[in-house]
């Protein structure tokens, strides 16, 4: 596929990295093997896990002010807008999207504006907030005065594991607000299109974003998912998907107790799901 060429199979810790396995992507629309990329082998997952933790716990990125983080945030914006055409044929080629479709507004363009607008709202949001407290705690046993204040921090090494409906507008929703909060990423892709997730190692690279950062891996099976639900370095996971799949990326990730956060969006249209073993009485439902 001449728009994203095949050596872009892998971005782990601000490099380019060939993959061990092989698989086809496919035109939905009318079934050509649109190219191959490289996949993932489970040693190169787990580099790019330590890579985001690195990263995160050794490398300035959590640490900068937010404004700063913001302008590189948008420096990928800028890259994605002026490669928009690009993009837009990717889009068409891997999810058999037509690119006369009001689909199509969804999938590239309004994804880009609403994403701007993201970080120029969270530009206006505290990082300290005063926390409520009762009137009887904010006297000390010994009569001072407590004030009580939260302060909104990274959460750490986020997985991020997307959909192939709208493939580069779920990547751009889990990737951006991530990073401009300080976190680090590995964006792992539905491998039926893994395109629209590869340019945006791409574009770290291009914008000179700092090695770790963000990673991006193909992965074809199940394996690379596991890891990246379960390993002890990730802090979060944010998942789109299927219900089938998002009860066990949750089932997977409970298992560490309350060490990671997990986000979940399932079943297309479908937002709730009620777990076989949530505890909840019957007819009450579990908001994902």
């Amino acid at each position: 596929m001449r728009d994203v060429p095949e050596q872009y199979a892998l971005f782990i810790n601000g490099e380019f990295v060939e993959g061990t396995g092989r698989i086809s992507v496919i035109n939905p629309a009318t079934e050509a093997v649109v190219g191959e990329v490289g996949t993932a082998s489970p040693d190169q997952i787990l580099a790019s896990i330590a890579a985001a933790r690195g990263a995160f716990d050794r490398g300035s990125w959590a640490t900068l002010k937010r404004a700063e983080r913001v302008t590189i945030v948008t420096r990928l914006l800028d890259y994605f807008e002026t490669n928009a055409e690009r993009l837009r044929r990717i889009i068409v080629q891997e999810a058999g999207c037509p690119v006369g479709s009001p689909v199509m507004a969804a999938q590239l363009d309004g994804p880009l504006r609403q994403t701007r607008d993201l970080l120029a709202y969270y530009l206006t949001l505290p990082e300290i907030e005063q926390n409520p407290v009762p009137l009887m705690e904010r006297i000390s046993a010994s009569g001072a005065f407590v004030e009580s204040a939260k302060r909104y921090v990274p959460v750490g090494v986020v997985s991020a594991i997307s959909a192939y409906n709208f493939p580069f507008f779920l990547n751009l929703w889990k990737v951006v607000p991530a990073l401009m909060t300080g976190n680090t990423v590995v964006l792992r892709p539905s491998p039926l299109t893994p395109y629209s997730a590869l340019i945006f190692g791409e574009a770290a690279n291009a914008i000179g974003l700092p090695p770790g950062v963000l990673n991006v891996i193909v992965d074809a099976g199940v394996e690379g998912g596991v890891t990246l639900t379960s390993h002890p370095d990730i802090d979060m996971v944010t998942f789109t998907g299927s219900s089938l799949v998002g009860e066990k990326v949750a089932a997977q990730a409970s298992r560490r107790g309350c060490g990671v956060v997990v986000r979940l969006r399932l079943g297309a249209h479908r937002d709730r799901a009620q777990l076989r073993d949530c505890g909840f009485h019957r007819g009450r439902k579990l908001r994902c």
